[in-house]
């Protein structure tokens, strides 16, 4: 409000001049309430109006006070009446609200007047009612000249201590001064008011934390979905789409996207697939493909989508929801299966370890007594030295076969858990290495063995162990990693460290030569830095990556050194594997912001602010920008420019903008005219580090196009329905499902009923005439389904009860890219005069028939 009224230049007036400055209390006369004789209550009325503000508050209790202030306007016969509430600005300022006003001064509503310094804020204060006599003369800005405050009788509202505001009156003119049943009044309506204003309240905060957690637990089903979920129109445009599905698809901005065909999306057999589940969904069905779609940064993705139609209160199909699960890892999956099975049998024949499928034989007591080969590989023979053995057993083979075989194999199928055993082979005098482990079902009893011969490799530990107090040498070195390698390729001997870093214990490190640990990238360098150590040479810095235990690999730093008298080799490592994996994702981060940088088709740049001596921004300074940016705004090799230098009569407006981002960390989004660059942009700015940065990325979009599409369309629906009300016949549009769009003027000349929105079912139930209603529909339904003309004649009841009779003809308007129908346009033309003229033609032919047959 005090933006509305003027500071008094009479303040003082009607006053006794005084040599000191006018204070509250001279203003403040409510004891004069007491002496002042006062009128008769008025009881039925007030008893009227205190039941007609119980009803509104019960019908509608949103415009409850502005029915309080009419009636207290009467009760009171004051001038004007208000109500203030106590509100708390953004800023935490404290202000009263003129919410509302009846009489002289009803145009001030809405207005607001100081918190700490007003005659609200002292009525409040006291809490008791106080009566002003021209208080503008303290309170100035409450100056009004058309209409002087005389008198002001205030009431405080409170609730439960709580102060909510005051209910007033005021009288303009000297003839009105108010009395003790004013205040009785007004403290009598204050009372219902006051409870009235609490409840409403209660009741709006009730409401409003009810919408909020509905809202809150609604978001939080979509954001804990890892689906993508989207809603479509009808025709497949995407109106919707979940935070997490945008994330899946590399979406930063879903906006770009709102309102385009989601069969877009996809490609080839897929997109066919989109389009078809479309159509399914839209009739009421259920359809789910599977397809083939790259996020937008290229990650390939595999998609299993459903779509389903959501129906409306009337059971039609209004939108299509989408959900669609990422199925990448599970098509790798199933990939990968099938390859590995291709390889399965390749792999068999080809490794170097002995594999065989066994099937292991017990007696009638349960032991096991003996096992028939099923399968072998090449290498089993080479390994074993024997030969032929499909379809023997290991008896018939070896009449000597050491029985411990017969409970290792046997305790590995009756427990089905997997060993892994070292055992010699006395017959064959042979050592190996077995892994068993059990295949197929229980009832089969089959097993599987994989081995490898490791008669050298316990030679090779017989030598490692003389060499196993040389580790003290090791050290010296002092890195986390410590081993002894021989120039077999094994380890001799390796720290504790190993096993907490890579999982292995040191008997496995030492069992199997070194390279089988390193990742197969890795083994051609590995072997070459080995070959240049053994002519002598040192390493001071060789990485490679060692295979952990869980299968994951580790980076690590070498140093080593050749002691070649004694033929091993001295090394130490630290684990550089979190080094390694920050390079590679700092890389893939810069790749993926440059690609997106260069391809993106929105304009793209990260600015300075200039700020003054007293902090306001004058100019910004263009650090960065991609190539879209000149595309954009018309503006060519801005990088390391200010923007006055670059377009010298650029607004203000964008300093501005710019710095309010900065200062508040909030981002905005505007659509905004440049006169200086004469273009509409979409714009989204939004701050880089923190504000003493002074810096903002601005991504834009040159709207000026879809600006001038939009005052096209206004100005050609403005035509349409000029031409529309022009004709004299009804024309009117409906959707493809009957619902009523437009109605020109000449219907409600007609019918005497204004256009709202209806259906074609409803207007011929209403408005047709009963013998002609379900025709009508009939004729009208066929020619939704055949897609032809549809044309009717029938009565239509006009405002004053009669009906006359039209012509009705209407065309279906396609969809130009699906083809199918969208909406119908109709006219409907007044032929009563011919029916009429038609009717009295076959009653004279009829009465000239009867007088000729006579």
């Amino acid at each position: 409000m005090t933006g509305s009224l003027h500071r008094s230049e009479l303040a003082g007036k009607d006053s006794p001049q005084s040599s000191h400055p006018i204070t509250e209390a001279d203003v403040l006369i409510t004891e004069v309430l007491a002496s002042r004789p006062a009128r008769l209550p008025d009881l039925a009325a007030e008893n009227q109006a205190l039941r007609t503000l119980a009803q509104h508050l019960m019908d509608e209790p949103q415009s409850m006070l502005k029915t309080l202030v009419r009636l207290a306007l009467d009760l009171c016969r004051a001038d004007t009446v208000g109500v203030s509430l106590l509100e708390t600005t953004p800023d935490g300022e404290s202000i009263f609200r003129w919410v509302a006003i009846a009489g002289a001064l009803e145009s001030l509503e809405q207005g607001t007047t100081p918190g700490n310094f007003s005659p609200c804020g002292t009525t409040l204060a006291c809490n008791q009612p106080q009566l002003y006599s021209y208080p503008e003369r303290f309170f100035t800005y409450l100056y009004h000249p058309p209409f002087p405050v005389v008198e002001g009788l205030l009431i405080p509202l409170h609730v439960n201590d709580r102060p909510l505001g005051t209910l007033w009156i005021i009288s303009h003119t000297e003839a009105r001064r108010f009395d003790a049943e004013d205040q009785r009044l007004m403290m009598s309506l204050s009372g219902f008011t006051a409870s009235a204003l609490y409840s409403l309240q209660q009741l709006q905060q009730t409401a409003a934390t009810a919408l909020r957690q509905s809202q809150e637990f609604n978001q939080q089903i979509l954001d804990s979905s890892a689906d993508c979920i989207k809603v479509f129109d009808l025709e497949g445009r995407i109106l919707f789409m979940s935070q997490p599905g945008q994330a899946l698809l590399g979406i930063q901005d879903i906006t770009p996207f709102l309102n385009t065909f989601w069969a877009d999306f996809w490609q080839g057999a897929s997109q066919q697939a989109a389009i078809e589940a479309i159509a399914l969904a839209r009739a009421g069905e259920v359809a789910t493909f599977q397809g083939y779609r790259p996020t937008l940064l290229g990650e390939p993705k595999w998609w299993d989508s459903k779509v389903s139609p959501i129906r409306g209160a009337d059971g039609q199909v209004e939108r299509l929801l989408c959900i669609s699960r990422d199925i990448t890892e599970r098509r790798l999956a199933e990939e990968a299966l099938r390859e590995s099975e291709a390889k399965y049998r390749m792999l068999f024949e080809s490794i170097d370890e002995g594999f065989c499928i066994c099937e292991m034989l017990f007696d009638e007591d349960g032991e096991p007594t003996d096992y028939r080969f099923l399968d072998v590989n090449a290498a089993f023979e080479r390994l074993t030295g024997l030969e032929q053995v499909i379809g023997k057993t290991a008896r018939q083979l070896v009449p000597n076969h050491d029985t411990h075989w017969f409970e290792i194999f046997g305790k590995v199928v009756r427990t089905r858990k997997p060993v892994r055993v070292e055992q010699q082979t006395s017959a064959i005098n042979r050592w190996f290495d077995v892994n068993a482990f059990c295949i197929g079902e229980p009832p089969s009893n089959q097993f599987a063995a994989l081995f490898t011969n490791i008669s050298e490799a316990k030679h090779i530990e017989a030598e490692r162990k003389k060499v196993e107090q040389e580790r003290d040498r090791f050290l010296a070195v002092g890195s986390d990693l410590q081993v002894i390698m021989s120039n077999h390729g094994y380890f001799q001997w390796v720290s504790p460290a190993f096993e907490r870093i890579l999982g292995w214990t040191p008997d496995e490190m030492t069992s199997v030569q070194g390279t089988d640990f390193l990742h197969p990238d890795d083994i051609l360098a590995s072997v070459s830095e080995s070959v240049s150590l053994w002519s002598g040479n040192e390493t001071f810095a060789f990485e490679n990556r060692y295979r952990h235990k869980d299968g994951s690999y580790r980076w690590l730093l070498w140093r080593a050194q050749p002691y070649l008298e004694e033929q091993v080799l001295y090394a130490a490592a630290v684990d550089i594997t979190d080094r390694k994996q920050a390079e590679v994702a700092l890389r893939q981060s810069e790749e993926h912001y440059r690609t997106l940088f260069e391809s993106i088709d929105e304009g793209f740049c990260t600015i300075e602010v200039l700020f003054d001596a007293d902090g306001k921004p004058f100019d910004h300074h263009i650090l960065q920008a991609n190539p879209a940016f000149e595309r954009q705004s018309g503006i060519g090799s801005p990088e390391g420019k200010r923007a006055s230098d670059l377009a010298p009569e650029l607004e203000q407006y964008w300093n501005d903008l710019y710095a309010q981002v900065i200062n508040t960390g909030e981002s905005i989004r505007t659509e905004v005219h440049s006169d200086a660059l004469n273009r509409w942009f979409d714009v989204l700015v939004s701050r880089v580090g923190d504000a003493a940065m002074r810096q903002v990325a601005i991504v834009f979009t040159d709207i000026s196009d879809r600006k001038q599409t939009e005052e096209t369309l206004r100005e050609s629906e403005q035509r349409f329905r000029l031409m529309a009300d022009a004709v004299p016949q009804i024309v009117w549009l409906t959707d493809a499902l009957g619902r009523v769009e437009f109605f020109n003027k000449q219907w409600s000349n007609y019918t005497g009923v204004p256009y709202e929105p209806t259906t074609a079912a409803e207007v011929a139930a209403s408005f047709v005439h009963p013998d002609d209603g379900d025709r009508t529909m009939e004729a009208f339904n066929e020619a939704q389904r055949s897609g032809g003309v549809f044309s009717v004649e029938h009565r239509i009841r006009s405002a004053t009860g009669s009906y006359r009779w039209f012509l009705v003809r209407a065309e279906p308007y396609r969809n130009p890219l699906t083809g199918e129908i969208v909406r119908w346009f109709g006219a409907s033309i007044d032929i009563h005069d011919r029916k009429q003229a038609e009717e009295a033609l076959r009653e004279s032919e009829s009465r000239l028939r009867l007088a000729l047959e006579s």
